[in-house]
């Protein structure tokens, strides 16, 4: 992407420089560029002398993003909350977010009847917010944000660098999911190190820290993939009883998908998970030739085109089944 198309609009911009104190929001499940650019936009407002309180549903389960947890709240304070509905002084800021059900309900309830600016990248979900700032060709929200930093003219520090870079390296897979057109991602990236950033140790706070049973799990989904179509379709799955033997914690998709994309004629990744007696997660990564993000849209879901995810209450199979079925007809038919 280059400058033009990574400008921020007037209405953001606006939105900005109208409140004075912003809570910011991101979504559950939060990962690195969620995190991020909550935590790049929050250090840009206080340095233009606004005040700020991070907020996430959490749960924080990603080892790269645990030690983040104690700067964020679950819920507004009733005091901060009491005074923001006094005036118009408070605005919302919802980071990475393309569903308000992803907030969670205690915070959909507490921002009700504030003004809302949406910061995302998703090229699916909902329309929500008073001012909207959506950017699908961004491969990372904390992109966005640096280029606030860059519109607003405001230094970037390491502190800052650190977790634009985070969430920058979070979302592009430490940079393997760009192409060509990744110019703005790079020329970020430069910036950042200049700042004072590590590339090795986010690398290894991204890939490291890892249990060992966290490795056993990725073995045991590894062993019974299933290959469709030579390959092109692989599909794999976490049993309920997996989950609770070895906990949620422990799951590692990035690692898996990886893994999975690594292998010969890999176009797409389905990965099922057992939640609770009557409801399953769905993950869906494409290379090339699928939109799984209009996939995930039409099962109520949403994400990237090479992304994506929903909820169902359909057993594991039947799921699996339909999602083969699904995939099967796009990559044998047109280019999506």
């Amino acid at each position: 992407m280059n400058a033009v198309e990574l400008r921020p609009p007037q209405s953001i911009l606006d939105f900005i420089n109208s409140h004075e104190n912003f809570f910011i929001l991101g979504h559950n499940e939060p990962d690195g560029d969620c995190l991020g650019s909550q935590l790049g936009v929050s250090i840009l407002l206080e340095k233009l002398g606004k005040t700020t309180t991070l907020l996430s549903p959490g749960p924080f389960r990603r080892p790269e993003i645990q030690e983040y947890e104690p700067l964020f709240s679950e819920r507004i304070a009733e005091a901060a909350l009491s005074e923001a509905r006094k005036g118009n002084k408070s605005g919302v800021l919802i980071m990475d977010c393309s569903t308000m059900e992803r907030i969670g309900e205690g915070l959909k309830e507490d921002i009700t009847g504030l003004p809302i600016g949406v910061i995302d990248h998703h090229a699916s979900g909902e329309n929500f917010g008073e001012v909207r700032w959506i950017l699908p060709k961004a491969p990372a929200v904390t992109l966005m944000v640096y280029s606030l930093y860059k519109a607003m003219a405001i230094e970037l520090d390491k502190r800052e660098a650190e977790h634009l870079f985070l969430g920058l390296s979070t979302d592009t897979g430490y940079f393997r999911h760009l192409d060509e057109t990744a110019q703005g991602a790079f020329s970020m990236a430069d910036s950042l190190v200049k700042a004072g950033v590590s590339p090795k140790k986010i690398f290894q706070k991204m890939n490291g820290n890892r249990t060992l049973e966290s490795r056993v799990l990725l073995g045991k989904l590894l062993a019974r993939t299933e290959s469709h179509l030579e390959n092109q379709i692989l599909v794999t799955w976490e049993t309920l009883d997996e989950k609770k033997s070895f906990g949620p914690e422990n799951r590692d998709s990035d690692i898996l998908y990886r893994q999975l994309q690594s292998i010969k004629n890999s176009e797409v990744i389905i990965l099922v998970r057992e939640e609770s007696e009557g409801s399953r997660s769905v993950g869906l990564r494409s290379r090339d030739k699928v939109d799984v993000g209009a996939i995930a849209a039409s099962k109520g879901g949403g994400g990237h085109p090479r992304a994506a995810g929903f909820n169902t209450e359909k057993p594991l199979q039947e799921i699996i089944a339909e999602l083969i079925e699904i995939v099967t007809k796009k990559i044998t038919g047109p280019i999506i």
